[in-house]
């Protein structure tokens, strides 16, 4: 008889979308034979660290496949306000842009008329 531990992978789902498993070594606690329609079914009774237990055939326990895609009409809650946020933050940034280039060119052109001005003044003034 082989008395060695058994472990296996906790196939605990840690999100709703099923998107992630738990995946801690779960210790088999016992095992048995559940009698099917088709054929007996070797069986065990799974517990992991963080308190997950299961029972069923070991086949299902150890199955490891990923999740399908999901299902149609489905989709993440937060992706529209996340698309809202991007598109304000873009605009924001643009408009601080365009703010900063137009003061940028406004003073250059205050400059070059003050420029101006000092040259032709004095003439337009009559002052020598």
């Amino acid at each position: 008889m082989n008395s060695g531990l058994m472990f296996l992978d906790c196939p605990a789902y840690l999100d709703r979308a099923g998107a992630q498993r738990c995946g801690l070594p779960a210790e088999v606690r016992c095992r048995f034979v559940m009698e099917s329609t088709d054929r007996p079914l070797d069986s065990a009774m799974i517990r992991c660290p963080a308190g997950h237990w299961f029972t069923g055939a070991l086949e299902s326990l150890t199955r490891t496949t990923e999740p399908g895609p999901p299902l149609p009409g489905r989709h993440d809650s937060r992706a529209p306000a996340d698309g809202v946020v991007a598109v304000l933050l873009l605009a924001e940034l643009l408009c601080g842009a365009g703010l900063a280039a137009r003061g940028v060119v406004e003073r250059c052109r205050l400059a070059a008329w003050d420029a101006e001005w000092r040259a032709i003044g004095p003439q337009w003034g009559g002052r020598p």
